[in-house]
């Protein structure tokens, strides 16, 4: 999870203080400021600032969250910046057909364009990673998110028309606030020719960079398309309204399934058309979807939207408990995703034998045992809910009341507030939840008779794969390492009895997992307490 700030400024001190204002305690990832890096690149900056900025990214490091730096593409054109003088001397910058160099604008600032294509761009990303860690002190980033890198240019606003009939206001949108296509990259190349390549280029430049000195495959999420994908990883410009939710929910679920499997909601929006009042419900909405997400990602401007600044106290605590379930079902995400198939799915993917799956909205599934539902307005108090008949039984994730969806009848009405995560598991599933060395496990029984009552699953933890399978009175956990501190915190078990009677108990005790013999059976018949 992570969260960065926006904004206009580019002075380290104004930069110091929207991070002081901002809560991070909530997030695993931090940014920092999606500015810093080009208030770094200022030869006027204040050296007591850049010792403030590098303590408070030690200290996030050491207190356990991952730093990924906001790296647009724009070199400050500054006689002082050492990244200036580097891409002049490598002549890898954008220039006019005359050979001078294109100067554009950046929030307000003068910029010029590296060129990713040229091929000496090696040696400004060698130049650029190395002045990164210097002026930061940090040893290595946990990953780089590359914003505005289509890239943003505010100084090129007004297009010549001339007389050409067939040039629509979709097209002079287009052409706007980016580089203009007249201008050509060290190859001679006009930018016309390869203007949608250019954020994949700086993509594919530093990748191809950090791969030849790192086996370890870098995180680097982009604003722009990359090659074969839909939808850019990281969203930008996008307002705080119910039918933006709707319709990005439905372009990443698209581009989930589409090969894109690093997807997450921009929660909130991040434009000013946020109001923190008016939006509470929908920001909330926001949160618990976005948590069902690989990828999750707070950043805007003023006013922010971390949960320390939400409209209420309300809001703030429905959305840090989303945060936290999203914790606790984070290594059976990276379970499902160690498969091919996507993690997060529309509901035709696996269960288009039914037609309404096509056009359905507001409900989807996590791999293909977990249908999570959401409303796609204010104001609703129950959801429609969709259960494929090819699974007999579902239950409630969180409390298990049963749903046993029949060949008529696969459309079920759910009780559901503002604050309510709506998720079903299917039948003969085993969902673990995880916190640290804790392990807590949600046991959906498929039983086919009154006693013969079975569920499977697998976790992926700290490089083993371990297996559950249980029964109505016992369940098994094998693949344990020789030497581990796991704990099973409680088992939820769900079941029923002719289709009918469903029923629900809890086992709790904090038991030790590892016994040295890499399997343990649990009994819980007689201690489960069933409600």
């Amino acid at each position: 999870m992570k969260t960065s700030r926006k904004g206009d400024s580019m002075i380290l001190s104004e930069l110091l203080a929207a991070y002081a204002a901002n809560d991070v305690s909530d997030f695993d990832t931090d940014c920092f400021h999606e500015n810093l890096f080009l208030a770094l690149q200022n030869s006027s900056k204040l050296k007591q600032d850049v010792e403030e900025v590098q303590d408070y990214i030690n200290e996030s490091i050491k207190g356990g969250r991952k730093f990924l730096l906001s790296l647009p593409p724009h070199i400050l054109n500054d006689a002082g910046n050492e990244l200036y003088q580097t891409a002049q001397k490598l002549d890898v910058l954008y220039k006019y057909q005359s050979g001078l160099i294109y100067n554009g604008t950046y929030l307000g600032q003068k910029v010029v364009f590296p060129d990713f294509s040229n091929e000496t761009i090696r040696q400004y990303n060698e130049v650029l990673i190395n002045w990164l860690e210097t002026v930061l002190k940090v040893d290595s980033f946990s990953g780089f998110v590359m914003n505005d890198n289509w890239p943003q240019d505010e100084s090129y606003e007004n297009v010549e028309k001339g007389d050409f009939p067939y040039y629509s206001s979709a097209i002079e949108d287009q052409m706007q606030y980016t580089l203009p296509w007249t201008v050509q990259g060290t190859d001679k190349v006009l930018h016309l020719k390869k203007h949608n390549s250019y954020g994949e280029f700086q993509n594919s430049s530093l990748h191809a960079y950090l791969k030849s000195w790192s086996s370890e495959e870098p995180l680097i999420a982009s604003s722009t398309k990359q090659y074969g994908n839909t939808e850019p990883v990281i969203s930008d410009h996008l307002d705080t309204t119910w039918d933006n939710f709707r319709i990005y929910l439905n372009k990443i679920l698209f581009s989930s399934i589409t090969g894109n499997r690093l997807v997450g909601l921009p929660i909130c929006g991040d434009t000013a058309s946020y109001n923190k009042t008016l939006h509470e419900a929908l920001c909330i909405r926001w949160y618990i979807a976005a948590a069902t997400m690989p990828y999750f990602r707070v950043s805007s401007g003023d006013v922010f939207r971390d949960p320390a600044n939400l409209n209420s106290q309300f809001a703030a605590n429905i959305v840090r408990a989303a945060m936290e379930r999203r914790k606790l079902l984070q290594d059976y995400y990276y379970t499902l995703l160690r498969n091919p198939a996507p993690l997060v799915r529309p509901m035709y993917y696996d269960y288009f034998k039914n037609n309404v799956t096509f056009s359905m909205e507001g409900q989807y599934t996590i791999g293909s045992e977990l249908i999570v539902a959401h409303p796609l307005s204010v104001g609703k108090n129950k959801l429609q809910v969709f259960l494929p008949k090819e699974k007999a039984v579902w239950y409630e994730f969180w409390g298990g009341t049963m749903f046993a969806p029949q060949e008529d009848s696969e459309y079920f009405d759910i009780e559901a507030l503002e604050s309510d995560w709506t998720m079903l598991v299917a039948q003969g599933n085993i969902i673990p939840l995880t916190k640290s060395t804790t392990v807590e496990l949600i046991i959906a029984l498929n039983c086919t008779s009154k006693e013969n009552c079975q569920a499977n699953g697998t976790l992926l933890k700290d490089g083993n794969l371990l297996k559950f399978s249980a029964t109505k009175t016992e369940v098994t956990v094998d693949g344990l390492p020789a030497d581990c501190d796991y704990t099973l915190r409680y088992v939820s078990v769900y079941g029923y009895q002719n289709y009918t009677n469903g029923y629900s108990g809890l086992y709790e005790k904090n038991l030790e997992l590892c016994n040295g013999n890499g399997n343990i059976t649990i009994k819980y018949s007689d201690e489960v307490l069933w409600s």
